[in-house]
């Protein structure tokens, strides 16, 4: 569970400073302040238990001072771009990781939260292996609108069964160094790729040689959660393997109490 101890955290802290890891969260912003304003928090959760030299985070963004001043305001790196191609924008926060020179960059939507178990899951691996692409085949969701949440367990279809799930991919610097930090490259000339944003990358990948490693959030007690804040959640039953659950228990063991309150009585 993610409501850790004082002695968790310390060991927590401890195995990050043991490892000299430092990871670049990357992503793009745009509308929706009440749910960036939830994703910063968690981040700055992370910093707390990680240490924030440890842990920076890059966004891109496309509203003038309205975004800039949002993500400043968290302590975050900006840059400004256009919307749209949004494959483009990735890229440009990517490139403002790079100045930083991270261990590895965790790739994230401004509405996805990564508790502190899957921060831990994928640092341990890092830490023993080096693993260059690490990434989870299932996720959580919670729509802030209805305030239900589901589980969705991955892709089953012939051809996507154990496709990584979108959000939560952490890449090595060495992965990222081969693909001259421009990950969504593919989309560039493609318009139909900017719309599918994994399989761009997927393609990127696809001609660099690095190691990999899937991990199963439910399997390991971990959590990454989408929140959606107008999408009816009800077409996600359309998965067998896909299964409404109870948002406040769940929240509870996602993240600390503070950030789990937030989510629950969000209202955007």
């Amino acid at each position: 569970m993610d409501k850790l101890s004082i002695k968790e955290a310390a060991d927590l802290h401890t195995l990050v400073e043991e490892l000299d890891i430092k990871i670049a969260i990357i992503t793009a912003m745009w509308k929706r302040p009440e749910v960036f304003r939830l994703f910063a928090m968690q981040v700055q959760y992370l910093q707390f238990i990680y240490g924030a030299n440890r842990i920076q985070c890059f966004v891109a963004g496309s509203e003038g001072k309205a975004s800039e001043t949002a993500a400043i305001d968290y302590g975050f790196t900006y840059i400004e771009h256009e919307n749209k191609p949004i494959s483009k924008k990735l890229d440009a926060a990517c490139q403002l990781a790079r100045e930083w020179n991270p261990d590895y960059c965790l790739m994230l939507g401004s509405d996805d939260l990564v508790g502190v178990t899957m921060m831990e899951m994928y640092l341990r691996e890092a830490r023993e292996n080096k693993t260059d692409y690490l990434y989870t085949l299932d996720c959580y969701f919670y729509d802030i609108v209805s305030k239900k949440s589901l589980y969705w367990g991955g892709y089953r279809a012939s051809n996507n069964r154990g496709h990584a799930c979108g959000a939560g991919r952490m890449l090595s610097n060495k992965l990222m160094e081969a693909m001259d930090w421009t990950p969504w490259k593919p989309a560039y000339t493609n318009a139909r790729l900017d719309g599918l944003l994994d399989t761009a990358m997927d393609y990127q990948m696809a001609g660099v040689e690095h190691t990999k490693k899937a991990f199963n959030l439910r399997d390991e007690n971990a959590y990454m959660v989408d929140i959606k804040s107008s999408t009816n959640m009800t077409p996600f039953r359309k998965w067998d393997n896909t299964d409404f659950i109870d948002s406040a228990p769940m929240l509870a063991s996602a993240f600390p109490q503070h950030i789990s309150h937030e989510i629950l009585t969000c209202t955007e």
